[in-house]
């Protein structure tokens, strides 16, 4: 171990072989980082949406409060309407997605 160096040592280029390896590995980086950049932003983000436990968080929430039959009746229709406008949102946003591709 004495007398041997820690430091980065280039090693370097023997002939046409070596700079044409050399050429191959710079194109296949190049290449693949220019897929990553075109492919990342086309992916579509899936969203998962399990529509009987939202349900049942939602009931289970509203018999935690004590309200009259007319406000129970309200809260459900605000509910409904809030979470038919976001899966409208959802899909509309979906189907632009797509004609994109």
């Amino acid at each position: 171990m004495r007398g041997m160096s820690t430091a980065l040592r280039v090693i370097p280029e023997r002939g046409v072989v070596g700079l044409s390896v050399r050429r191959l590995a710079l194109w296949a980086v190049l290449l693949s980082s220019l897929l990553t950049l075109w492919l990342v932003p086309r992916q579509l983000g899936v969203v998962r949406f399990d529509m009987k436990q939202t349900m049942a968080a939602f009931y289970l929430s509203a018999a935690k409060q004590s309200l009259t039959p007319a406000r129970s009746e309200a809260l459900s229709a605000r509910f409904n309407e809030v979470l038919q406008r976001d899966i409208a949102r959802r899909m509309q946003a979906s189907r632009e997605w797509e004609d994109t591709q």
